[in-house]
């Protein structure tokens, strides 16, 4: 079992901008508007889910472990397992043995499975400064360029694996 993930104490959207070549302009946008391009249902699942594959394969781990190790209120973190359990990411056991685990390998799921079971394309199409009848045909004075970072972020997010995330993050502190 790996016993630190820094991606687990810091949030979601973090160690991928930092990760991303166009961090500065993703970190500046969030500090200057205050927007986040993700949820909060998404972050606390990514958590979850890469403290889940750190552990041995075929371990299950209780929602209350994960709550608590993690720091994430324990009812919030039932129904984001369960709606990850509903879309084949994660599998519930009954019993006294039971748990959560990994439905498919870490190495099939990417960032981007995850965006679209919490958030699905919205992420992707909705303009970011929130302006109504922003589209391709009216944009607003910033679309142009923030389409070019965000297809290049789905790239990213398509090609980043839970495994990857385990990996590159072991060696950092877990959050408490």
């Amino acid at each position: 079992m790996i016993k630190s993930l820094a991606l687990l104490k810091y949030p979601a959207i973090f160690p991928i901008f930092t990760k991303c070549a166009h961090s500065n302009l993703w970190k500046n946008f969030k500090l200057k508007t205050g927007i986040y391009m993700f949820s909060k249902k998404y972050n606390y699942g990514i958590r979850a889910i890469v403290y889940i594959a750190s552990l041995t394969q075929g371990t299950c781990v209780s929602t209350l472990q994960i709550s608590r190790t993690l720091n994430i209120p324990f009812h919030f973190l039932t129904k984001i397992l369960q709606t990850l359990c509903e879309h084949g990411i994660l599998i519930s056991h009954r019993g006294s043995k039971g748990g959560i685990e990994l439905a498919r390998s870490a190495d099939s799921i990417t960032l981007l499975d995850i965006i679209e079971v919490f958030d699905g394309q919205k992420v992707f199409q909705e303009c970011l400064l929130s302006f109504v009848g922003c589209n391709g045909q009216i944009p607003c004075s910033v679309h142009g360029e923030i389409n070019q970072h965000l297809e290049q972020l789905r790239e990213f997010l398509s090609k980043t694996t839970i495994r990857e995330l385990v990996l590159q993050n072991a060696s950092l502190p877990i959050a408490v």
